[in-house]
């Protein structure tokens, strides 16, 4: 990794926050303002939390970070290079000092409550667990009452998966984040360590809640970027390929057999069911699905089952 460049605001006399907040960013300063005005109007009192934000390759948001002053502790690292989200993670939870981290992008703005909510959650799964929150699309961004897929319910019913565990508002016990090793840093292009990380914490024997409480705006659209969606369909395969699980293709949605059956759906009059716009954001995630699967050598037949 290239080196770092740390800056720390002293923190609160006497005050060890019970949670870390963990920010990636890179050429976003508007919306890290509103994050941290997001941040700034929290419930949870500002001795109970931090803010570990790692800036890659952005002079200017560091910059910024640097000489605001906060009602919070903010842990700031600069990296020359605008670096893998996930070994920015990595980096800036290594700062962390909350026995708590609530993942959350630069794109996201927390409820007032959320933070408050994802501890109270935590204490009711007595410290073995990871909650997920549930993200809402800015209504500015909003087109014609379209639903974006973070916002489906069937992903936020119940006791949450760990397909939804996500950089944009999940929250686990440090601890634990450690002891599996956190982020792998292989997965260097866009997407697949999160769902990497969930169905690892899944094995260490984690639990997981959502909570409607824990709410916070997501500040962009999925559906109209085709080419993450294919870059996640990519990311998915190589999940699937690292952990050789039946499930995780299952849940990703790779897994060759249902490749081969989505693909004839979506090429069928059924297609039509789909919006124009929500049809191109699956044929890409379908597109990069089969791209990566056909990159290399499939897991053996028996390992794709979880044998």
């Amino acid at each position: 990794m290239v080196a770092a460049d740390e800056h720390t605001q002293e923190p609160l006399p006497g005050a060890v926050p019970e949670l870390s907040v963990i920010t990636v960013t890179h050429a976003r300063l508007d919306l890290l303002r509103r994050k941290a005005e997001a941040l700034s109007a929290q419930t949870l009192a500002p001795a109970r939390f931090e803010w570990c934000v790692v800036v890659n390759g952005d002079a200017a948001a560091a910059a910024w970070l640097r000489a605001s002053e906060f009602p919070f502790h903010v842990q700031v690292t600069e990296l020359p290079e605008n670096g893998p989200v996930a070994a920015g993670r990595n980096l800036a939870v290594a700062t962390a000092r909350g026995a708590c981290l609530l993942l959350s992008d630069d794109d996201v703005l927390p409820s007032p409550d959320c933070l408050a909510a994802h501890l109270a959650a935590h204490a009711a799964l007595g410290g073995r667990g990871a909650v997920i929150g549930d993200l809402r699309l800015s209504e500015e961004l909003r087109v014609d009452g379209v639903t974006e897929p973070f916002e489906q319910r069937i992903l936020q019913s119940g006791a949450g998966l760990w397909i939804n565990v996500t950089g944009a508002n999940s929250s686990l016990p440090r601890a634990v984040f450690q002891a599996i090793g956190g982020f792998d840093e292989a997965f260097a292009a866009y997407g697949g360590e999160d769902s990497d990380l969930g169905f690892r914490l899944r094995a260490a024997g984690m639990r997981f809640a959502r909570s409607a409480a824990a709410w916070a705006v997501h500040v962009g659209r999925v559906l109209p970027d085709t080419a993450k969606a294919f870059a996640a369909g990519r990311a998915g395969v190589k999940v699937w390929r690292k952990h050789k699980a039946f499930e995780t293709g299952v849940m990703l949605g790779v897994h060759p057999v249902l490749v081969a059956i989505k693909r004839i759906w979506l090429r069928s009059p059924a297609r039509g069911l789909l919006s124009a716009e929500r049809l191109a954001y699956e044929l890409a995630y379908l597109d990069g699905a089969r791209a990566e699967l056909h990159s290399g050598a499939r897991p053996k037949a028996e390992e794709a089952r979880g044998e």
